[in-house]
């Protein structure tokens, strides 16, 4: 790379890094620009993947029908393209179910992905 300015460029097409404003780099230090990009490096592809602007629109019509609640539309500035596929399932899921709350899917989620106790092993 030639300049840190195409590294970051790079690095945020391979979702390792989330865009930043000018501002919050100008406010960096030289080592804390070094850590940032360091730990960019390091960070998994894909990871940051911005959000298609589909999966925005869809995102927009899914909370201007109220199936997103606890969502802000704010928040979408912020999104990578995982949390956007997370919240386009719990809208889809709140078209058909009972009311839920994004707080009660976080939730869910978190029982989901837990680690097995053992009795949930012993039953399997």
């Amino acid at each position: 790379m030639s300049t840190t300015k195409e590294l970051l460029q790079q690095l945020v097409r391979n979702g390792q890094f989330r865009c930043i404003p000018v501002s919050e780099w100008n406010v960096l230090t030289g080592k804390q620009r070094e850590l940032l990009i360091r730990q960019a490096r390091n960070t998994p592809p894909l990871t940051y993947s911005p959000v298609s602007l589909e999966c925005k629109n869809l995102l927009r019509s899914y909370h201007a029908q109220g199936l997103l609640p606890g969502f802000h539309p704010e928040d979408f500035k912020d999104l990578t393209a995982f949390e956007a596929d997370f919240l386009i399932r719990c809208a889809e899921d709140n078209r058909w179910l009972t009311e839920k709350s994004l707080f009660d899917y976080y939730r869910q989620t978190d029982i989901d992905t837990a680690p097995a106790d053992p009795e949930q092993l012993s039953r399997i």
